[in-house]
């Protein structure tokens, strides 16, 4: 059976991004997430899967969205 919820660190690892874009991109609202209690973050992979899709673009049209940034300039 799938997991319905994800941590925000199981949700990074998906997206290959690391963990302080991750609290940002939840922290400013650009990824879709819940809040069970006062501390504890989710993030449903129904709604992850849907903001993916809303992110591919054909080719040749621009994206913005957060996870587009591909690291460039790492070492």
């Amino acid at each position: 059976m799938e997991r319905m919820l994800l941590t925000p660190m199981e949700a990074a690892a998906l997206l290959q991004v690391g963990r302080s874009r991750m609290y940002a991109m939840l922290a400013d609202g650009t990824l879709p997430h819940i809040r069970l209690g006062k501390r504890s973050i989710r993030i449903p992979l129904a709604s992850l899967k849907l903001w993916l899709e809303t992110l591919e673009q054909p080719s040749g049209a621009e994206n913005t969205g957060e996870v587009a940034t591909s690291g460039a300039g790492r070492r």
